[in-house]
């Protein structure tokens, strides 16, 4: 299937960073990254506005108002018999699918106000959040791994308009930490490191990235300075998988990468008290080593 800038919808990399996900005007391609090919290919009749695999299950949203095209609806369909696919389900919304975060035990559906929580293997229901509306639908869900449990991040309700972060266990469906004023403006892109450890957060200002670790027994905490007079709309955050690197794109078309252990906070004694008070909590700001304006155009 071929498709150019006009038909491309939906684009995501598999939590595991072994595939690509995309979402068209005329159906979903699921594409290996090494060696690069189409591992799946369907053209089912209606646009994809959002596409996510796990393994040989798909996930798909329409991009509709109604029918089993609506963006209420999510289907869900197993791939292994690449020739004859079957449908596991369908799940129903009173209201659009912003986002869809998947590992092999949750299934995690995004609102504009909820968040719904589901097992992958059962697909049964769990629990809903309530939230603060999140009309990006603003989410993270981590892989979960021996040193660091499974977290949900999603951005905090305290109606202080600030950069507020909740950490949810989505297997306990317990809150396990709240961390305020990570930005001045609200969050507008999460997401976790391979392993778990570290979170990245943008806000809606898209100027400085910050990086915390999970655990509170750990403190290293690092900031990235993106832009200085102008504002940007960050539509990806991603570590490479060895967390050395983070990249950062935007709607104006750049990408900026970074090392992440140059972020690491730095104390300044000649700065004033204020100045101070803030850089011990998140340190200097530190440039990318690397950055580029991509063409608009996709073939």
């Amino acid at each position: 299937m071929e498709f150019n800038q006009n038909q491309l919808l939906y684009i995501s990399f598999t939590q595991d960073i072994s595939r690509i996900n995309v979402g068209t005007h005329n159906g979903f391609m699921i594409y290996n990254i090494d060696p690069y090919n189409i591992f799946y290919s369907s053209e089912q009749g209606g646009g994809c506005s959002i596409v996510e695999s796990i393994e040989t299950i798909v996930i798909t949203v329409g991009s509709g108002v109604s029918g089993n095209n609506s963006k209420r609806v999510a289907q869900i369909i197993n791939i292994e018999q690449s020739t004859n696919p079957t449908e596991v389900g369908k799940l129903y919304f009173e209201t659009p699918i912003l986002a869809i975060k998947a590992n092999k035990k949750r299934l995690i559906f995004v609102l504009e106000e909820e968040i719904h929580i589901y097992s992958t293997e059962e697909l049964s229901f769990f629990t809903k959040i309530s939230t603060v509306s999140n009309p990006k639908g603003v989410c993270a869900l981590s892989a979960g791994a021996e040193l660091y449990p499974m977290l949900l991040a999603y951005p905090s309700s305290r109606g202080s308009g600030r950069g507020d972060l909740i950490l949810y266990d989505p297997l306990s469906l317990e809150k396990s930490r709240t961390i305020i004023d990570i930005h001045d403006h609200p969050l507008r892109f999460i997401n976790f490191s391979s392993d778990g450890k570290l979170v990245a957060t943008a806000s809606h200002s898209g100027t400085l990235i910050k990086i915390l670790p999970i655990s509170e027994k750990e403190n290293d905490r690092y900031v990235f300075r993106r832009g200085i007079l102008h504002s940007a709309d960050i539509t990806s955050i991603a570590f490479n998988k060895s967390t050395k690197y983070l990249a950062v794109s935007s709607l104006n078309g750049t990408v900026h990468i970074f090392n992440i252990s140059d972020g690491l906070e730095k104390y300044n004694s000649s700065k004033s008290v204020m100045q101070s008070v803030s850089d011990a909590l998140w340190g200097e700001e530190t440039r990318s080593f690397f950055n580029c304006q991509m063409h608009t155009r996709i073939k």
